[in-house]
């Protein structure tokens, strides 16, 4: 028996607009730590330098997943429109009355 599986591919693009917009919030530049001759000021610069990198590895991977699924929603747009028009060209079979 096959399985019917309804993508709602506006729901899809949704998502991906909102990871975008959380993405963007990652990149934000942190504050600054103080004078850079102080050992916790050093510490914490390589921390920030740490999260930064992080932040942007993360930022790259969100961004790639919400472009995969904008591409999927789109692939899912086009296959239900092809597959109503295949439906649509099919003749019904006549009735016929015994």
């Amino acid at each position: 028996m096959g399985t019917n599986l309804k993508v709602p591919s506006d729901q899809l693009q949704q998502a991906a607009v909102q990871w975008q917009r959380l993405s963007s919030g990652l990149t934000s530049a942190p504050p600054s730590p103080g004078q850079p001759y102080q050992p916790t000021t050093a510490a914490i610069s390589a921390i920030d330098a740490a999260v930064g990198a992080g932040a942007a590895a993360c930022t790259a991977r969100i961004q790639d997943t919400a472009a995969s699924v904008v591409s999927a929603a789109a692939g899912y747009a086009n296959q239900d429109a092809a597959g109503q028009s295949q439906l649509g060209a099919v003749a019904p079979p006549p009735v016929v009355m015994v």
